[in-house]
């Protein structure tokens, strides 16, 4: 009888702790596919702020609204402190373009990783002081073959090492849009494939960095400022439109990043299947 009090009280004792956690403002505990990290930043195509992102255009917010958020980015781009703090101002490469910063997602951590499957190899914006599990800076830095031989197949030593014992990571460093944030390449997460993205959507009209360039094509298309036809994606249509060309009936352009590239051998995609992105 006393045992089963004392997990009864273990277990209200735990329950209220994860309860509590998920209360603090700006945090999800429950995470959907297309949740991303808190603080990730992704550039958009859209001329619109999805719900749940934010405009990195240094924006003052209220701590007590955004005390996880606030948690992760201190006043690192602004703010008193004590009563708000600053979002980060980035300029986008291109017109019609934006930064968003995810206002909204899975909180960080060290330990626990980001709390969603990225694809292997994907490269992200991150403006914390830590990496997350899961994720390595890209500096450059020599991986161990044996240890990483998912991502090894994916990159081979097109960024360096000797395709033996070791190869590297893409070296950003200087390639940042601000000196306090770091591009971090997923290290852990799914492999690239026809059917990934059902597993890991993003949001329509996103745009995102990719290592394994000559594999992450599956519901993506190359920012490479060709044209895409209507009728076959008209989701994506909906969030682009003819910002970056087309004439608007049979067929849209995409934006052109290859010159916005901080390495000739990564990629930028457009996300064409997905979470169709929602107004504030």
């Amino acid at each position: 009888m006393k045992k089963k009090i004392f997990y009864k009280i273990i277990f209200i004792s735990i329950f209220s702790f994860i309860m509590s956690f998920g209360n603090i403002k700006g945090t999800k505990v429950e995470a959907a596919p297309d949740t991303p990290a808190l603080g990730q930043i992704c550039l958009m195509a859209m001329n619109f702020v999805p719900r749940g992102w934010a405009k990195c255009d240094g924006t003052l917010l209220a701590i007590s609204n955004n005390n996880a958020l606030f948690a992760l980015l201190g006043t690192t781009y602004g703010g008193n402190g004590v009563a708000t703090f600053a979002l980060p101002n980035l300029k986008s490469p291109i017109p019609n373009a934006q930064y968003c910063i995810a206002t909204q997602g899975i909180f960080p951590s060290v330990g626990s990783g980001t709390g969603f499957d990225p694809i292997l190899g994907q490269v992200e914006l991150f403006p914390y002081n830590f990496t997350p599990s899961g994720w390595a800076k890209c500096e450059g830095q020599y991986l161990n073959i044996t240890s990483n031989q998912a991502l090894f197949a994916i990159l081979g030593t097109k960024f360096g090492g000797n395709g033996t014992s070791n190869f590297r990571l893409p070296d950003l460093r200087g390639t940042e849009p601000n000196s306090n944030m770091h591009y971090c390449i997923a290290i852990r997460g799914l492999y690239p494939s026809d059917d990934a993205y059902s597993n890991n959507e993003s949001l329509i009209g996103s745009i995102n960095l990719y290592a394994p360039s000559n594999q992450c094509k599956a519901d993506m298309g190359l920012c490479d400022g060709g044209v895409l036809n209507i009728n076959s994606n008209t989701a994506a249509f909906g969030t682009v439109g003819t910002y970056y060309g087309g004439n608007g009936t049979i067929i849209f352009g995409k934006p052109d990043l290859r010159g916005a590239v901080p390495n000739p051998q990564l990629s930028y995609y457009l996300q064409l299947q997905g979470t169709y992105p929602v107004h504030q």
